[in-house]
């Protein structure tokens, strides 16, 4: 994640606290909080604290706490605990996740498919939380982060906002991303105030190639005339997916004319006027979308009777369709949530990435058997998936994206960490003993093959098992889950500079 310059910079230290809590560094830092990395026992976790520790920062941090602890969706961060004693005062405790924030996930040239991934993961979140009655008032690239698997989760409710909020309007918010009522003070104007900054974001994740008309919208500066919810805007979206480019000017032209001419022969009404008018515009629309061209027939004909029918009907047919999508999606997670959980409860309690992959193993394992089993039920055409496959694969993904980032939050592996942390230490200290050894010996007798056998004793001479097995034994002993070979090989590595350093010193 992006490190951003700001006061009481922890970055470097390590600061231990209560519970357990070790802070690793800052992730970022603003006025009045600041995000940091830290472990928490064997995980790691992200703290929200305050840069200075007044009453006032605090209070807010408790409200943000208390407004979204309860909050669970693959594509909302999620908060696990409010902590009064760490090394840095009262904290938000949140998951840490692994990855960039949007703009530094942009500036690396990700595919439109990839894009089109993130921009529906974040319009998830903010539906989620629209629905629990939140509103975010501070959505930003900062504010959201792009994993290790691309997918995209929404961070920081500072600024948020419930129906029972007495913050609401009081901190500002973002210039470039927040609403004009948010910055100039007078409050969120409800869902339409997270929409414009929906819209912004739209722009720096496509740059204005897609989805121009529903950006623009987004981002009126009078909020009644935005997209009243996310709904909305998939909708926009949608339609503007299927719109085909016109290859040229002249193909344009006559599709048009022909539309115009059909429905002036159903009417019996005289176009003329409106044809020619439209005539001189379609002329200049080389490489513009064709449905431009039917945006204008459709004012043409907008007293038509029998098509506003045919709307009323494709409308209807559309939500029936969503409908049913969501009925099958709350089948798919009934039938999946028992493993699901399964592996979550065994993943979220495991210590390191290496005690768990057996349960994550299993987990896969089951999710590819009930993949395969709805695709079998459900086989897939030449030109479609059924919507019980959509529907089962949709919520598998989502399932996907959690285990995985909880799976990424873990040491890769406790036990071999602290074998790592104590190895040169250990070796410092056999150096040093064998050579005391052998300048006690030389005192003695300075024999050249004497002193040589008291070195390789460290390896093993005369049938003894020397000390680096003894060494390795004790390890395993400590840690009996890692590999003996492994273990063996870290540690031959490590004595070997100090073994030659000492057999240059005999030489001398």
């Amino acid at each position: 994640m992006k490190i951003h310059s700001g006061s009481a910079d922890v970055t470097g230290t390590l600061e231990q606290g209560g519970d357990g809590i070790v802070i690793l560094e800052t992730l970022s830092a603003g006025r009045v909080f600041r995000i940091l990395k830290a472990r928490h026992g064997a995980r790691y976790v992200a703290l929200k604290a305050a840069v200075e520790n007044n009453a006032m920062s605090v209070s807010l941090l408790k409200r943000e706490y208390e407004l979204c602890r309860d909050l669970s969706h693959p594509c909302v961060v999620s908060v696990l605990g409010f902590e009064e004693d760490t090394p840095v005062g009262p904290a938000i405790e949140m998951e840490y996740i692994s990855g960039r924030t949007l703009d530094e996930f942009v500036a690396d040239a990700p595919s439109e498919a990839q894009l089109r991934t993130v921009l529906r993961d974040i319009l998830d979140g903010v539906d989620y939380l629209h629905h629990r009655g939140i509103l975010h008032n501070d959505l930003k690239p900062d504010n959201i982060v792009v994993n290790v698997n691309g997918a995209a989760r929404i961070i920081d409710f500072g600024l948020s906002e419930s129906g029972d909020c007495v913050y609401a309007g009081t901190l500002g918010g973002t210039c470039g991303y927040s609403a004009p009522e948010v910055l100039d003070g007078r409050g969120s104007a409800g869902a339409a105030s997270d929409i414009y900054s929906v819209g912004k974001i739209i722009n720096l994740l496509f740059g204005g190639r897609r989805y121009r008309r529903v950006a623009r919208r987004c981002c009126c500066p009078e909020p009644t005339k935005r997209f009243q919810s996310v709904t909305d805007i998939r909708k926009a979206m949608s339609a503007a997916g299927r719109r085909p480019y016109v290859l040229t000017g002249a193909t344009a032209l006559l599709i048009v004319l022909m539309g115009l001419m059909y429905v002036y022969e159903r009417i019996g009404r005289n176009v003329d006027t409106q044809i020619d008018s439209y005539s001189n515009q379609v002329l200049d629309m080389t490489g513009e979308m064709y449905q431009e061209a039917v945006d204008e027939m459709k004012t043409v004909a907008a007293n038509i009777p029998v098509d506003s029918m045919v709307d009323s009907h494709i409308e209807q047919q559309k939500n029936e369709a969503r409908d049913n999508f969501e009925r099958l999606m709350e089948k798919a997670a009934a039938e999946t949530d028992w493993f699901y959980q399964e592996a979550l409860d065994s993943i979220k309690n495991a210590p390191d990435k290496a005690t768990c992959i057996g349960s994550l193993s299993l987990f896969y394992t089951r999710l590819g058997a009930y993949q395969d089993s709805v695709m079998r039920s459900h086989p897939v055409s030449q030109d479609d998936f059924p919507p019980e496959t959509k529907s089962a694969l949709e919520v598998t993904r989502r399932y996907m994206i959690v285990v995985d980032s909880i799976y990424e939050s873990l040491p890769e592996n406790l036990a071999l960490e602290k074998f790592r942390e104590s190895l040169p230490g250990d070796m410092e200290r056999l150096s040093r003993q064998v050579w005391t050894e052998i300048q006690t010996q030389k005192s003695i007798d300075s024999n050249y093959y004497i002193l040589s056998d008291i070195l390789r004793t460290v390896y093993g001479a005369h049938g003894e098992e020397g000390r680096l097995n003894a060494y390795v034994d004790s390890v395993m002993k400590l840690y009996p889950k890692l590999a003996k070979q492994q273990v063996r090989l870290e540690v031959s590595r490590a004595w070997k500079p100090h073994g030659d350093s000492l057999s240059a010193r005999i030489a001398r």
